[in-house]
């Protein structure tokens, strides 16, 4: 099994429904906890290959952005409380970076291109963090910081009509992926952004929307 897709299915059916003490989650959760990592995190499965193309992905080394999906499904069925739970925000609040970002995971190209991190992943951490910890918490405040830099960077990017692409210097074209990252890391990442008002009334959100919207093809794609 996949622990990506074992813990996105898990949240899904929680979010249509399925009780979080049935069989279906309950036993989701138990297969996650006994492949929790012993420094706290979670990686994909050791069993499966990941494909090169997958750079966000590691099943050797613990991934921040996994990890905070698997804290959601905790702290969803209950165990937000729970040594497991503690244990995976411990090491989520050690991976933060001097720049207050997160990168996948230690030794990913970002971490090796010492970039400031991963922009989903950061806000997919840094908000639960100030939901958790209060909003005063030092890791939340310089993580909500860098997403007000990610927003200001991607609108830059939008006005100019391009972005620079950090490996080679490179003008690449705008691309959905690169647009929705400031907004959403997944469909069912709970709203913090946007009840932390970050949604369209946002001018900036308002803009790259905006061009998401431009940038779609005549198939709807």
């Amino acid at each position: 099994w996949g622990t990506r897709e074992t813990v996105r299915n898990a949240l899904l059916l929680l979010k249509v429904g399925m009780p979080s003490d049935g069989v279906n989650v309950g036993s989701a959760v138990q297969f996650l906890l006994s492949h929790q990592r012993p420094d706290g995190g979670w990686s994909e499965n050791p069993a499966l290959e990941i494909p090169s193309y997958a750079v966000e992905l590691s099943n050797e080394r613990s991934v921040t952005w996994l990890t905070a999906d698997v804290v959601e499904l905790l702290r969803q069925v209950g165990m937000e409380e729970g040594a497991e739970c503690q244990a995976a925000l411990e090491w989520l609040r050690e991976m933060q970076n001097a720049h207050g970002g997160w990168h996948c995971f230690r030794g990913s190209i970002g971490d090796q291109r010492g970039t400031t991190g991963d922009p989903d992943s950061t806000a997919q951490i840094a908000f639960p963090m100030g939901e958790i910890y209060g909003r005063d918490d030092p890791a939340y405040l310089k993580g909500r910081e860098l997403y007000e830099h990610s927003l200001d960077e991607c609108v830059r990017d939008v006005e100019r009509g391009y972005r620079i692409r950090l490996r080679d210097g490179q003008r690449v074209d705008l691309d959905a992926y690169t647009l929705t990252q400031p907004i959403l890391a997944w469909v069912l990442e709970p709203p913090r952004r946007v009840r932390a008002g970050y949604d369209v009334r946002e001018p900036r959100i308002k803009r790259i929307l905006e061009a998401l919207v431009g940038i779609q093809w005549e198939d709807g794609g």
